[in-house]
């Protein structure tokens, strides 16, 4: 038997250690028989020793399969020295193969070959796959290996993916923070603009109770006017009646009469003023028969003046919440046409629309330009305007005021007819 099998029968261990293949084991175990049969053959005066052989590999068989070298090994003392050292090797490579298969990275491995060299390659390239590993957890994705075969090619494809990933999210993280900023923009948006709707429905609550309240000092005012000067010049006028069956003289009479025509005149503005205070006909009839009414009244003042009322339609309602500033701002409005117009008509026009009470009066007059600002009207002294808008806003509605130099005005005011809280149609 030559050294060459012996050679032969060492790699062929190594190669079923390495691989634990059946293939491997059944060439380890073919090589096997072919020693002992070459070994026979070359020794046929020592078969004896084939017992030893076989003892010898069981041996190898049961440290093997038991992780330790049997106490008693067979042969003589350089056989049984290279046995064990056989045995020696073999078990530091299986105690080193499975501490690889556990993750132990830190075993050492002091045998030698070709088996021992593979596994201590494969040692290094786990130990700087592992560093690798690492660095990608840390966010370096420009990590690749080029060993290990197809291993190779799945890892830096799962790199080129995870950095694929990473970019993606980056992008999504980019879009969620630029949606997570217009989200809280538009949050205190909303909260500013819910916070100005308080605030503007506590300016119109202000609003309509100031105008309440001054509605009722005007009910107030009439109702003492009725009550008290005008009645006491009724009964002042009566006694001049009777002053003048008194009369000694054409001048006394006369001068009676001048009185009772100037008494007549005050009592006549006084109730004029009462029913401006407080338009006894709005409550019964409307409206459109309180404008009339008030007309009447408010054209023998101004005969120089044409105003002319068109109603097609009805409003709709007798709420006083809606008729009454109507009525307010119809008198204020009349009122800067005489003071400001310079106009010879004017046109008052009611109407429902869209679930309002709208109301506009035009005159011919010279007109003004309109500011953008209602402190700038207060400034040039439109301050009646003024009093239009705060009672159209006190009751919810609005107002717009178109006009030019010269070529008249334009008021038009609308307030929301409402029942139970919807407006109607």
């Amino acid at each position: 038997m030559e050294k060459s099998d012996l050679v032969e029968l060492r790699e062929s261990i190594e190669a079923a250690l390495q691989s634990g293949t059946p293939e491997d084991y059944a060439s380890l175990a073919a090589n096997l028989q072919a020693v002992i049969a070459k070994f026979d053959e070359d020794n046929p005066e020592n078969r004896q020793t084939d017992a030893h052989l076989n003892q010898a590999i069981q041996a190898v068989e049961d440290a093997w399969q038991k992780g330790a070298a049997p106490a008693d090994l067979p042969g003589d003392a350089a056989q049984k020295a290279s046995l064990s050292l056989l045995i020696e090797d073999m078990l530091a490579l299986q105690s080193f193969t499975l501490a690889l298969s556990r993750g132990d990275l830190a075993q050492q491995l002091r045998s030698n070959g070709r088996m021992a060299g593979s596994l201590k390659a494969l040692q290094a390239s786990l130990r700087h796959l592992t560093w690798q590993t690492r660095r990608i957890a840390k966010g370096d994705f420009t990590q690749r290996i080029d060993f290990m075969g197809e291993f190779a090619d799945s890892f830096n494809s799962m790199v080129a993916s995870l950095d694929e990933a990473r970019e993606q999210l980056e992008c999504q993280k980019e879009e969620l923070t630029q949606a997570n900023a217009r989200l809280r923009a538009e949050i205190n948006e909303r909260r500013e603009a819910e916070e100005g709707r308080r605030l503007a429905e506590a300016h119109t609550e202000v609003h309509h109770y100031l105008m309440k309240m001054r509605e009722q000092e005007r009910v107030q005012i009439a109702r003492n006017l009725h009550d008290g000067p005008i009645q006491e010049l009724i009964g002042l006028n009566f006694g001049l009646q009777e002053a003048a069956l008194l009369a000694n003289s054409p001048a006394q009479l006369a001068k009676i009469n001048e009185v009772q025509e100037a008494l007549k005149h005050l009592i006549d503005d006084l109730r004029f003023f009462s029913g401006e205070l407080r338009p006894p006909v709005l409550m019964k009839f409307g409206l459109e028969k309180a404008i009339r009414s008030y007309l009447d009244v408010f054209l023998e003042k101004h005969p120089g003046l044409r105003v002319d009322l068109v109603a097609n339609q009805d409003i709709g309602t007798n709420e006083e919440r809606i008729t009454l500033p109507l009525y307010r701002i119809c008198q204020e409005a009349l009122n800067n046409v005489v003071r400001h117009s310079q106009a010879t008509e004017v046109t008052i026009t009611l109407v429902r629309k869209n679930g309002e009470a709208i109301m506009e009066v035009k005159d011919n007059g010279a007109g003004f330009s309109v500011p953008t600002d209602w402190v700038e009207l207060a400034r040039r002294g439109h301050l009646g305007l003024i009093g239009i808008q705060e009672r159209a806003e006190a009751a919810g509605g609005w107002v717009e005021i178109l006009s030019t130099a010269g070529d008249g005005t334009r008021l038009i005011t609308g307030i929301p007819i409402q029942d139970n809280g919807n407006p109607k149609n």
